[in-house]
């Protein structure tokens, strides 16, 4: 488990009286609390989407449900899965998964009991039309084993598959790969707190071991999430103390095909930063979403960094107020931006106490609009998926109470549906290519050159410009007619000397057919 992971359930678990007891609450009921930023190009107002419907799910008084992963299936049901912990006398952890209607309506639940401490952190849909879990078992006290589940659409299934070393500690993330079978990542060897390398295993359709690999330094290593790449190869992202400035580091590595790495790269700050979760951006790059206690605003913010197809870092941004925000799942958005979701104890009716936190942003990491959504006790993300509509599903855990006792209250998994984004929502008659323009902009602020990155990600048809306005604007700058010579030449990005320039607020703007992607550039001097 997690360092981070461990201090989200040891907080849950072990809350204390005046965080419980309700003489010290006002009325119990959902909140939905709003922090609006402001929109890309100049001081607009954005609407976020509201709460259509929120739902738990649990097995009954005295357990924790805690929530690791949500997914939605081709007839547009939800699955979640995590595990259940008792409370009371027996102390068990099993793993717990739900199906539910397009509605939230549970169609059924199921507790997966391998003898031991189980909890499972992700699972996925498969080709074959069923679901494939993994997770990490202990038994007496030993060091965990990785297991694998596969499971029918009816919730049936065999007993779990093991991955047989004791070194395996923790696998935090599964993909399906061409031939069937999958790939495995997370922790090895963690016999000792303060040393552990990152896997990756290959196993066939049967779960049966094909290779396995361990990457990173002589400290502690990790992964938590990965995705596969076009040439068939993985990006594994995590955390490591064995690279970078201060204690843990964003880490993302670059495999092949065969699992060797091609290339690893740490991002941090003098104190401890954790990386949740990596995914690839439409310009072949990636994005990695976390915490960091080293930038920001508060004790910890929600961090979005921004890589190259090379794993360089092309910005990054923080996200929080005076407290607590720990960023753990994001994905793309149709425009090119990022959704990011976890929880925040700075914002919301009971600041102090966790929600669960939503934050949009455009496609260089500006926000445009934050939500914080939950009840008077402590509740949070832990994952989330964007519909087909613009609308985004999250799922985590909720805590909820009745009565005085020590042992009333419980922690509950979450489901909660939003309205569509209105960012994400095309205008009418208007068919958006998802992701299809990237633009960045670095160093911003600058004080005289400013570098260009762009792409046009999908097939454009129509008229492709990029240029530059002042704030009243005004066009200063137009690099349109460079645009077909740098593209024919594989090249996707572009300098400007703005040293002629007054010091101010500018617009970069990148044009092809019916699409266009702008990104305020401030030039200081």
């Amino acid at each position: 488990m997690r360092p981070y992971v461990k201090r989200i359930i040891q907080r849950k678990i072990t809350m204390n009286a005046r965080t419980l007891c309700p003489m010290n609450r006002g009325a119990t009921g959902p909140v939905f609390a709003l922090a609006v930023a402001l929109a890309l190009a100049g001081g607009v107002a954005v609407a976020q989407p509201e709460v259509e419907w929120e739902r738990t799910y649990d097995m009954g008084k005295e357990r924790a449900e805690l929530c690791k992963s949500v997914i939605q299936i081709p007839n547009g049901d939800f699955v979640l899965a995590g595990k259940s912990i008792g409370l009371g006398l027996y102390e068990t952890e099993d793993v717990f998964c739900v199906r539910t209607n397009s509605a939230g309506d549970s169609l059924w639940s199921k507790i997966i009991d391998g003898g031991g401490t189980d909890e499972c952190s992700q699972v996925i849909h498969t080709s074959a039309g069923g679901f494939a879990l993994v997770g990490e078992r202990e038994v007496l006290e030993r060091s965990g084993d990785v297991w694998l589940y596969q499971m029918e659409m009816d919730g049936q299934g065999g007993f779990p598959a093991l991955f047989g070393t004791e070194n395996f500690d923790y696998c935090a993330a599964v993909v399906e790969i061409a031939d069937g079978g999958f790939a495995l990542a997370g922790e090895w060897d963690r016999s000792n707190d303060s040393t552990s390398k990152g896997c990756l295993i290959k196993v066939n359709s049967n779960g049966d071991e094909l290779w396995s690999h361990i990457y990173g330094g002589e400290r502690r290593n990790y992964f938590n999430s990965m995705v596969k790449t076009e040439d068939g190869g993985f990006v594994l992202a995590g955390t490591t103390t064995s690279l970078g400035d201060g204690g843990e580091n964003f880490w993302l590595v670059r495999v092949d095909s065969l699992g060797e790495e091609l290339w690893s790269k740490a991002f941090g700050g003098e104190q401890d930063e954790y990386c949740a979760e990596v995914i690839q951006t439409a310009d072949g790059g990636f994005a990695l979403g976390g915490l960091t206690e080293s930038f920001g605003a508060g004790i910890t913010d929600f961090w979005l960094v921004k890589t190259n197809a090379n794993g360089d870092s092309l910005w990054s941004r923080t996200y929080g107020g005076d407290g607590e925000e720990w960023c753990v799942s994001l994905l793309n958005t149709p425009d090119g931006g990022f959704a990011l979701a976890g929880m925040t104890a700075s914002f919301g009716e009971h600041a102090g106490d966790w929600n669960g936190w939503l934050v949009r942003t455009d496609a260089v990491g500006d926000s445009i609009w934050t939500s914080s959504i939950g009840s008077e006790f402590d509740d949070d993300f832990e994952s989330i998926i964007q519909l087909e509509d613009g609308s985004y599903v999250l799922g985590g855990e909720q805590t909820t109470f009745w009565g005085p006792g020590e042992l009333d209250w419980g922690i509950d998994y979450w489901l909660v549906k939003t309205t569509p984004d209105p960012v994400s929502v095309p205008e009418p008659g208007v068919t958006l290519e998802p992701s299809s323009l990237i633009l960045s902009a670095y160093p911003n602020p600058f004080n005289s050159m400013v570098t260009i990155p762009f792409s046009f990600a999908a097939i454009n048809r129509g008229k492709q410009s990029l240029s530059i306005f002042d704030p009243l604007g005004r066009r200063v700058a137009d690099f349109s007619p460079r645009l077909p010579q740098l593209i024919a030449a594989n090249r996707h990005s572009l300098t400007w000397n703005a040293s002629g320039m007054p010091a101010g607020q500018y617009i970069i703007r990148l044009e092809s057919g019916n699409q266009q992607l702008s990104q305020r550039l401030s030039l200081v001097k």
